[in-house]
């Protein structure tokens, strides 16, 4: 849901600066070589934009994965050790047994 929310949002900001790009084309006042290195600027600038935000998803992923990864370890060592302690318990019980 969320990542859906995402890409919606992209393709409408992507729309936006097409939409950006082509009226200010129409109506530019300014000179062909003038408002191509405006455009060529600006690109550039979105793109280093883009880039650090996907820079941002993507460590945040990883700190995502690293958090999921630790509490399941975490889980598993919590029930190695629980189940040692029953191992260990039976074991008794078994011997209190075998001596009555």
């Amino acid at each position: 849901m969320i990542m859906r929310k995402n890409i919606t949002q992209l393709l409408l900001l992507l729309c936006g600066i097409v939409l950006g790009v082509v009226l200010g084309l129409l109506f530019a006042p300014a000179k062909g070589i003038n408002t191509r290195s405006l455009i060529s600027y600006k690109i550039k600038m979105l793109l280093k934009k883009i880039y650090q935000i996907a820079k941002k998803i993507s460590l945040k992923k990883s700190s995502i994965a690293n958090e999921a990864k630790d509490a399941s370890q975490k889980l598993v060592d919590e029930t190695m050790t629980k189940a040692n302690q029953l191992l260990i318990e039976a074991n008794k019980l078994n011997e209190e047994f075998d001596l009555s």
